[in-house]
């Protein structure tokens, strides 16, 4: 497994997570502050998830 890989692994891993606690932040009512941070890391994630893979694609990075 080469560097790439583990990283796509670890920030799908995260991503996951941060769904995760966010269906159980609505899901509890959470107050809006909480599900802001939340959203924060969520959109993130899902940014350097999508470099990384727009990045293997076209073999630059981004």
């Amino acid at each position: 497994m080469d560097a790439v890989e583990r990283t796509y692994k670890n920030l799908a891993s995260q991503l996951s997570q941060i769904v995760a606690e966010r269906r159980s932040l609505a899901a509890t009512g959470a107050e809006p502050q909480r599900l802001e941070e939340n959203q924060s890391r969520l959109a993130r994630v899902q940014s350097e998830l999508s470099r990384l893979l727009l990045a293997g694609e076209t073999g630059v990075a981004v």
